[in-house]
């Protein structure tokens, strides 16, 4: 069944949603707001806007310093910590393309930071180095600290490192596909989740086959320098680019189609083909897809798997919804070092939020 919330942007500023630009981690789902670029962050577990980060801003070595002129093709959370990546595009006016980065992307601040490499920055990473031509828009997937996108043209699988922006590996997909939908299963690579490899594992989605003309659901298995591409079923209609998610439980992925005459609906897909489609009504346009577990980690008042400062204030923004304001300042401590049970002094919390916020508290709702 479809429940259509009342709106929870309206107070927010935010005009509208990039299509495609989503990730999600611990039950908050980041993604890519337009007009201008921001990136907002919401809370399944309470339906609530948690932050929403002024203008996105890359740090750039020549003066002045910043430059909003760059544009987001994937965003991924590193699921050891919750921290947020993304591939960017830096662009000099709309024709000449710079290069692309890896960079780090503070969701409360809007900072976003190139990482890899050293010296001063800009830290020319190596996704930089590679001198990609083009990176498909809003389709990724991430394990561990690993992202996963595809180059275009060259239709090449690249596994980079998030927190170094080391490209680990780039294997070639077969030409005759466009990939739409790229999802990680880690069921299917039940081997990696025993003894992780940051460049194998099993991946599904939709692809465009170029040689039946028709849309098809795949399979990918990578391991070391081998790929192997099997072709599943064809799906009834296209698949909207980048709006897919995946349930890790049920092994099967979600994915937005879009009809001749511009309906959607979301469809529920595994590498046999179809499972079942749900209707959406004729009004509804999709900008992105996302299926999390909720609230599962770093959960008030046992602070369990709090491995960053990003995850903490989602969790006081949490505590605010759904026990009150004054048990979240509480727990807050006025920016103390102790504040909940010591992990925000832990991992440097205190500096970070005054830089940012100053004095406010982040148990405002």
């Amino acid at each position: 069944m479809n429940i259509i919330l009342e709106s929870p942007l309206k107070d927010s500023g935010v005009s509208w949603a990039s299509l495609s630009i989503s990730t999600h981690y611990n039950g908050v789902i980041y993604f890519l707001a337009k007009g201008p670029n921001r990136i907002l962050s919401y809370d399944t577990s309470t339906n609530g806007v948690q932050f929403v980060s002024p203008t996105l801003t890359l740090t750039i070595s020549t003066s002045p310093g910043t430059t909003t002129d760059f544009k987001v093709n994937t965003i991924e959370c590193d699921e050891n910590n919750g921290l947020l990546y993304g591939i960017v595009s830096r662009l000099h006016g709309e024709s000449y393309h710079i290069g692309d980065y890896m960079v780090k992307i503070d969701p409360i601040s809007g900072v976003a930071t190139m990482v890899g490499g050293s010296g001063a920055p800009p830290m020319r990473s190596n996704v930089n180095s590679r001198n990609m031509k083009g990176v498909t828009h809003g389709v990724s997937a991430a394990f561990g600290s690993t992202m996963v996108f595809v180059q275009r043209p060259e239709n090449l699988l690249t596994f980079v490192d998030m927190p170094s922006g080391s490209v680990r590996k780039e294997v070639s997909l077969p030409m005759d596909v466009l990939v739409h939908s790229l999802e990680y299963s880690p069921t299917l690579s039940y081997d990696s989740a025993y003894g992780p490899s940051p460049e194998s594992g099993v991946f599904t989605g939709t692809a465009f086959d170029q040689s039946s003309k028709m849309e098809r659901v795949y399979r990918l298995h990578v391991s070391g320098s081998s790929l192997q591409f099997s072709r599943g079923a064809n799906v009834e209609y296209r698949v909207r680019q980048g709006a897919s998610s995946f349930d890790t439980e049920a092994t099967q992925s979600f994915a937005v189609t879009e009809d001749e005459e511009g309906k959607q609906d979301i469809k529920m897909l595994t590498t046999a083909g179809e499972m079942g489609t749900n209707k959406l009504p004729p009004e509804v346009t999709v900008s992105f897809v996302e299926y999390t577990h909720g609230w599962t980690k770093c959960v008030y008042p046992y602070y369990y798997d709090c491995n960053s400062c990003n995850v903490l204030v989602q969790t006081f923004k949490n505590i605010a919804r759904v026990w009150g304001a004054a048990t979240c300042n509480a727990e807050f401590q006025s920016n103390n070092y102790n504040a909940a049970k010591g992990n925000w002094g832990m991992h440097g919390c205190n500096g970070w939020w005054s830089a940012v916020k100053g004095s406010a508290s982040p148990c405002s709702v």
